[in-house]
């Protein structure tokens, strides 16, 4: 059963969404899903992502667009005034009345099986690509999540709709290696010049690329199902 979940049964997803060979083969939905503990760094980018949803309003109107554009905000911010402030400032903005910005954790595994009990309630056969970016240890998470969903449409016979897994991984922690210094015989009686040193060589935790209180993570499902001659 684990070699047949997990065991690639199809053709590449995106090798086969750039194609377009195959009848009635669409892209039908964009999920974006971003996790952030900064407020701040919501209240930057928020009015550029609401440009580029106003846009998608008036190209489409309100209603085509939430159909086949989902944006999903979880705040983690600690900070309360932070919260705050930037709940007053997108209390207007029609993503933030809908419902897309929240201020609580996600819970992945609800949101992956809930997007596939969705595409079996409305789709003969689909394809899905969960493109996640953030820390090594929530992506090794969210492959476990995307591998118990997949036994469980295997098991219930809905192999038809297959989720196909990517991550770019970033961030986090790594050791510094200790330091030696290398020393002339003639010194090494007299170490007590290496002594005052000694702190800038203890083991020290150093974060890569991204202060703590910036870290974002964000995850993308694209849904592209394969019935053919099914409007768009």
């Amino acid at each position: 059963m684990w070699g047949m979940v997990v065991k690639p049964r199809y053709q590449s997803w995106k090798s086969s969404a750039l194609q377009g060979n195959t009848v009635g083969d669409a892209l039908d939905c964009f999920h974006l899903i971003w996790v952030t503990r900064s407020a701040s760094l919501v209240s930057k980018i928020m009015p550029e992502i609401h440009v580029l949803w106003d846009t998608l309003v008036d190209e489409w109107g309100r209603e085509n667009t939430a159909r086949v554009c989902r944006i999903s905000i979880y705040v983690t911010d600690t900070g309360d005034e932070e919260c705050e402030q930037l709940r007053q400032e997108l209390t207007d903005l029609d993503l933030y009345q809908a419902g897309a910005i929240q201020f609580c954790r996600p819970d992945f595994c609800e949101i992956i099986q809930d997007h596939t009990l969705d595409m079996e309630s409305s789709h003969t056969r689909s394809h899905s690509l969960l493109a996640f970016c953030g820390s090594n240890k929530l992506a090794q998470e969210l492959h476990r999540e995307k591998i118990d969903n997949d036994m469980l449409a295997s098991i219930t016979g809905n192999k038809q709709h297959q989720m196909e897994f990517v991550s770019e991984s970033y961030g986090g922690y790594r050791k510094k290696t200790k330091k030696k210094k290398l020393s002339s015989t003639l010194d090494s009686g007299s170490g007590s010049g290496n002594d005052n040193n000694s702190s800038d060589d203890e083991d020290n935790d150093e974060q890569l690329l991204t202060p703590k209180r910036q870290t974002s993570i964000a995850t993308v499902l694209a849904t592209r199902r394969t019935v053919a001659y099914i409007p768009f």
